[in-house]
């Protein structure tokens, strides 16, 4: 039989359009559409492959220690409405997209009354919000807009539970109403700092060309303590710089973790390929570094210190909750972001791209430009997403795919290679792990924690 997942793993047979794979030491069978994966016996292949009866699922027990709370919030509605409060910023980051903030445009605050309509707006549409995320630029710039949103929206959940709402922030010098409107509204923050002071002060700079790192952690800390550790959480953008000051992936989540962040978002740079922070030309490297930190997070997991990324979380998550992606991601399908123009954008990295904008929210033609951008971020739309066995646990950025290759039916083959090799490392973890109650249920326990859970899904 041919290897195709990993060197433990082989294929069986397709059944169905269904791809089945066979672990044979432990004997692990798991099913790449449904993304269950069960334990059997050597004799119970033949039966596995015809209907998959008489097995026993091992993710059950993790699927209730997790999924739970997702299941809760997966209603009909919008999963994320994305409002770019601020289109201008403090910093100067080297690998910024945005033009500082500005996306190519003059730099605006949104004004507070015009946030709030937007979000009465989207709701006569989308009964149902689950998240709202603040978004800039640098959204503390306009704590004023922020609290007009987070305002209407109470008002408008009458009885039924309000959005989340979170923040994307620098946490560069925030003002005291920041940290008190955080605190009243509940509000998740995710601060953007690119791992230990020699490299984030090289890359994440002021206007003036001043350092921020200091500020930044002191923000993490002070936000920790308002929030509690599970509802901050941690953007690193990873470049071929870190690497250079020798850095791996394990290094910086380790770095995180002494900080109180135990699942980092570790994102590899969305930039042009001759950039001297480009991972283009060192993908090998980069793949081999995050795979090393996925065995080594499991390791510390089971030594009862638990360390996670996002990356890893994501996949253990859409395994644990059989929830396979049929999404590249969730651009244009369950997210949607608006600014200032009031326009509809599929997300961030398309906003203010006049190629992109699909109009006022409540426009019909809004809907029909929506499929047509939906269509190309369907994995069934894809030929090389359908052939490939990990379709159901890759998550990715279709912003990242235009960008690295000018078209949205392209791909970044960054992104892609990595879902490969950590979707290889979880499943052959997994399967070693299940052997002993008591690092399952270790593990089980880490998995579900409410710091690991309520950033699992950052992108």
């Amino acid at each position: 039989m041919e290897p195709c997942i990993g060197e433990r793993w082989v294929s069986v047979q397709q059944i169905r359009d269904t791809q089945w794979f066979f672990s044979v030491d432990p004997s692990f069978v798991f099913n790449a559409e449904s993304l269950d994966l069960f334990l059997c016996g050597p004799q119970e292949t033949s039966e596995i492959v015809s209907d998959g009866s008489g097995l026993t699922d091992i993710l059950t027990e993790l699927d209730r220690g997790v999924s739970e709370p997702a299941a809760q919030c997966r209603k009909q509605g919008l999963t994320r409405l994305v409002l770019m409060i601020s289109e201008t910023c403090n910093l100067r980051c080297s690998y910024c997209y945005a033009d500082h903030g500005t996306y190519g445009g003059p730099e605006v605050l949104l004004k507070p009354s015009h946030a709030a309509q937007l979000y009465v707006d989207v709701h006569e549409h989308h009964r149902v919000v689950r998240n709202i995320q603040f978004f800039g630029g640098e959204p503390t710039l306009n704590t004023d807009a922020i609290r007009a949103v987070c305002r209407v929206a109470q008002d408008l959940a009458h009885d039924s539970e309000p959005p989340n709402f979170g923040v994307v922030t620098n946490g560069y010098r925030l003002s005291s109403d920041f940290y008190n409107l955080v605190e009243e509204y509940k509000i998740r923050v995710t601060v953007s700092i690119d791992g230990p002071e020699r490299i984030h002060n090289l890359i994440r700079k002021t206007a003036g060309g001043a350092n921020t790192h200091r500020e930044t952690v002191k923000a993490l800390k002070r936000l920790q303590a308002i929030l509690g550790e599970a509802n901050v959480g941690v953007e690193c953008t990873l470049t071929k710089k870190h690497f250079e000051h020798n850095l791996t992936v394990r290094d910086i989540v380790e770095y995180f973790h002494q900080l109180g962040v135990p699942n980092p978002h570790v994102v590899p740079v969305s930039i042009d390929d001759n950039s001297p922070l480009s991972l283009k030309c060192i993908e090998d490297q980069t793949l081999k570094s995050y795979v090393e930190a996925a065995h080594w997070c499991f390791s510390k997991t089971l030594d009862g210190t638990p360390r996670f990324f996002t990356f890893l979380s994501g996949i253990l998550t859409q395994l644990s909750e059989n929830r396979p992606s049929k999404a590249i991601c969730p651009a244009g399908v369950s997210t949607l972001c608006l600014g200032n123009g009031g326009m509809v954008y599929p997300c961030f990295m398309f906003y203010n791209d006049a190629e992109f904008c699909m109009g006022p929210i409540a426009s019909v033609e809004t809907t029909k430009q929506l499929g047509t951008f939906i269509d190309p971020v369907l994995k069934d739309s894809r030929e090389e997403c359908r052939q490939c066995w990990a379709r159901g646990l890759c998550t990715s950025c279709i912003g990242a795919f235009h960008y690295a290759s000018g078209s949205l039916w392209g791909t970044d083959d960054l992104y892609c290679h990595l879902n490969l090799e950590l979707g290889k490392a979880a499943l052959g973890l997994i399967a070693e792990v299940y052997a002993s109650e008591k690092k399952w249920q270790r593990f089980v326990d880490a998995l579900s924690s409410p710091a690991v859970v309520n950033f699992s899904d950052v992108v």
